[in-house]
């Protein structure tokens, strides 16, 4: 707990005199001049709780990106701000997982809850994964996992994703958790993020235009991303060079392939937790959406949620959406 210190207020009172002739002379009645008021204290430093020190019932806001597959045709979902769309309560004592998805798409709400006896046994201390059958035979699926960002856990947020298939088709989400940035807690000066990962589906459709296919899949795990914030203005951008190992046979081959540079940028004015705005490409053609929020002390980590869908000249198609995490 940070204690406040009270400033005493020193008043410097003058001494007045009055000088005159004859015999009608006499002292002033003047006093002393008003001091100012005192300025207001300080607010109280933000406090935070590592997540895994968590205790009790949590509620979780979330910032995600994915994809829905509905009647056999792929929707891009996100990227959302951060507080819409998906909300996490969990039971820290377990724990245990109850989530609940708005309507995003053409898939109706749903609430899904996982509990400890949902937890498969190839879980680990910092990837932990839950799975159960449904009332109609359906295996629903979530994961929660300690993030890394050059080798180090990230001790604030977590990354999560969700698979829930319907009768319609499935939703297919990677949301970024975990204690969120005070409203009041802003760093001194503006601040770049210049270390990042990236957890996101990412594909290319070739002759999209005229039927589509064939398509190649990629891991993202060699992506780059940048931000940046600053207080003064309300500024947020953030740019992503979109890279990937080609998945051949199902195999993952280890060449990195360029796949396209985008970015975004927003303005904040400090009475939401969140921030969203437009993706573009390098023609500056709007390609996207996304949305985030920081965690941890000052905004330590930003978190973006993206989707891409950017038709090329060549007729190919570049989709991809999930979430970056940046750190400074």
């Amino acid at each position: 707990m940070k204690t406040i210190t009270s400033f005493g207020l020193v008043v410097a009172l003058g001494l007045l005199s009055a000088c005159g002739g004859g015999d009608s002379s006499g002292p002033s009645t003047g006093g002393p001049t008003p001091a100012p008021p005192p300025p207001p204290p300080p607010p109280p430093a933000a406090t935070y709780v590592k997540f895994a020190d968590l205790t009790g019932v949590q509620n979780f806001q979330t910032t995600c990106a994915g994809e829905e597959s509905y009647s056999g045709q792929p929707v891009p979902l996100g990227g959302f701000p951060f507080g819409n769309t998906v909300a996490i309560q969990s039971d820290r004592s377990g724990p245990s997982y109850d989530i609940t998805v708005a309507n995003i798409g053409f898939a109706g709400e749903r609430s899904l809850s996982f509990t400890p006896e949902n937890l498969e046994s190839s879980s680990t201390a910092t990837s932990q994964r839950y799975s159960f059958v449904d009332g109609t035979g359906r295996t629903q699926r979530y994961s929660i996992f300690v993030p890394r960002v050059s080798d180090t856990d990230l001790e604030y947020t977590r990354l999560a994703s969700l698979f829930s298939p319907s009768d319609t088709g499935f939703i297919n989400l990677i949301c970024a958790l975990g204690v969120p940035t005070v409203l009041t807690d802003v760093p001194a000066s503006s601040v770049n993020f210049v270390t990042s990962s990236t957890a996101a589906i990412l594909r290319i459709v070739q002759n999209a235009g005229s039927g589509g296919g064939p398509t190649v899949q990629y891991s993202a795990v060699p992506t780059i991303a940048e931000g940046f914030g600053d207080p003064a203005t309300g500024t947020v951008r953030f740019s992503i060079d979109l890279k990937g190992y080609e998945f051949v046979g199902g195999m993952r081959s280890d060449v990195v392939t360029d796949i396209g540079r985008y970015t975004g940028e927003t303005t904040i004015d400090g009475s939401e937790t969140n921030f969203s705005g437009l993706v573009v490409n390098a023609e500056n053609v709007v390609v996207g959406e996304f949305g985030g929020w920081y965690f941890g002390p000052q905004g330590r980590t930003m978190a973006v949620s993206y989707t891409v869908t950017d038709r090329r000249p060549d007729d190919s198609e570049v989709f991809s959406a999930g979430v970056l995490l940046l750190r400074r």
